[in-house]
């Protein structure tokens, strides 16, 4: 049964990759987009991570006494939660009509000043990430700051991957990016940050021009550059240690020169057990603990507010596993050990709270998708709702409720500053006012099939994929 567990959600897994791709390939989905990369943090924490142990019979640090129904019962709800978050996601509920009222900017920077733009924001990045230090206000700055980082990292992208042999582009663009990721290495122990800006340098790549070209040829491309980005990130991870959480960059560097990049990645890839993590919860809750009824919301609303002036804030789920747990070797006051989104769901009342997170979460990725795709050749509003993509592939594996506030606050924070920043340059005729009133195409605006607008017997719309379509031959809106 266990085999057959662990087969099941490899299978279940490899079904979201093919949907991701043919819908890109038939145009209704951008491969690239919020809601992708929050199904392939999914597919890490929740789904792999547990098949891995169901395949090799073990759960390490984690006492599970009735494996085969506990991995049953998790696969019911993985299953059932990707149903109803799709569900709501593809209906658009309250997203679409919240992104259609969201301001925006069509300012069209050129490629110098988009590199320009792009080293200011490496500049103040760095004096977020470095120089504020007070409670609440320092972490609101580092979240703007890595997200700064991370559209600095995209505007790059964006003008690069339009050159990508250019040897000026190349030495300014790895610069700023290489500047950046000093940036978000400051001082940190996670990785997202570190995912934050390699992901968002893809990011403008592919919604700058790959987007645009066959599928084949924008997949390799993205292998090509994921290269350095995944060879760095597996070296950080190697070099982790939970005894220095407060690292310099310089730090870090000597620590990853000394990291082994295959162990890296192996650790990248098991999804940090979250999975067994998860079923030890599924199988606890309600039996031996009580159940915190929809603590994850309630924890994402009263997260901001500092300890010094709440001395009794609860504490969330991933503080309370290793003590529950009696994890051997551990601090138990210090280590987090989150169990994702299905066994927070579990520990706060289970399958009813298990519908409402995955209503919550199709809410959230659609809102931000359709705000890409409604500003799709934006490219600074485009940038802004990618600068937490690491944030979002977290939101699986937890704490839930905690990276659900750092993507929200990290987008709404550099997202206003964007569109006040451009609105003052446009005020001044600094810069182009650029597509406003154009038709932007967007994989989610295609016209009705029988609408032949060319007289060749098609419906005259692109679709991804398209050998000979020209990102830059925008044609007016159809009124």
């Amino acid at each position: 049964m266990m085999l057959l567990n662990a087969i099941y959600l490899f299978g279940l897994s490899a079904l979201l990759i093919i949907i991701m791709f043919r819908q890109h390939a038939k145009g209704t989905r951008d491969l690239l987009s919020i809601r992708n990369f929050a199904i392939v943090g999914f597919i890490i924490f929740q789904l792999t991570s547990t098949a891995l142990r169901l395949y090799w019979g073990r759960f390490e640090r984690y006492p599970i006494w009735d494996p085969e129904g506990t991995a049953l019962q998790l696969s019911a709800m993985a299953t059932v939660f990707l149903i109803v978050a799709w569900f709501v996601y593809q209906r658009g509920w309250i997203a679409v009509p919240i992104a259609r009222r969201v301001p925006t900017t069509y300012t069209t920077p050129s490629a110098g000043t988009m590199l320009t733009t792009a080293f200011m924001l490496t500049v103040i990045a760095a004096g977020l990430c470095f120089g504020v230090r007070y409670p609440l206000i320092g972490t609101i700055a580092n979240l703007i700051g890595v997200g700064f980082a991370a559209i600095a990292a995209g505007l790059v992208g964006w003008v690069w991957c339009r050159q990508l042999i250019n040897p000026a582009l190349i030495l300014v663009g790895s610069f700023i990016v290489l500047c950046n990721l000093g940036n978000v290495m400051m001082g940190s122990f996670g990785r997202r940050g570190l995912v934050a800006v390699g992901a968002a340098l893809i990011w403008g790549m592919y919604y700058s021009k790959w987007r645009y070209i066959p599928t084949r040829s924008m997949v390799f491309r993205i292998a090509i550059i994921s290269v350095v980005p995944i060879i760095i990130l597996a070296l950080f991870t190697s070099a982790r240690d939970p005894g220095q959480r407060q690292r310099t960059t310089m730090q870090h560097v000597q620590a990853m020169a000394a990291g082994n990049i295959g162990q890296g990645v192996l650790q990248l890839l098991d999804g940090q057990n979250t999975g067994g993590s998860t079923c030890w919860v599924i199988e606890n809750y309600p039996d031996r603990f009580d159940y915190r009824h929809m603590m994850t919301p309630y924890y994402f609303l009263v997260y901001p507010v500092p300890r010094s002036l709440w001395p009794n804030k609860p504490m969330p789920l991933s503080k309370h596993i290793a003590k529950q747990a009696r994890i051997e070797g551990v601090n138990w006051e210090e280590i987090t050990l989150p169990a994702g989104i299905i066994g927070a769901a579990a520990a706060e009342g289970g399958w009813y709270a298990l519908i409402v997170y995955a209503i919550l979460a199709g809410i959230l990725l659609r809102l931000t998708d359709e705000t890409i795709v409604l500003n799709a050749n934006s490219p600074l509003i485009v940038l802004a709702c990618g600068s937490a993509l690491g944030q979002v592939m977290g939101l699986a594996r937890g704490e839930t409720s905690v990276f659900a506030w750092m993507m929200v606050t990290t987008i709404i924070g550099t997202y206003v500053c964007i569109v006040i920043a451009s609105k003052l340059v446009e005020s001044r005729g600094l810069v182009p006012a650029g597509l406003e009133g154009y038709e932007q195409w967007s994989p989610t605006m295609l016209d009705n099939p029988d609408d032949d607008d060319t007289g060749d017997g098609t419906d005259g719309d692109f679709h991804p994929g398209d050998q000979d379509f020209d990102p830059s031959n925008v044609q007016p809106a159809r009124t």
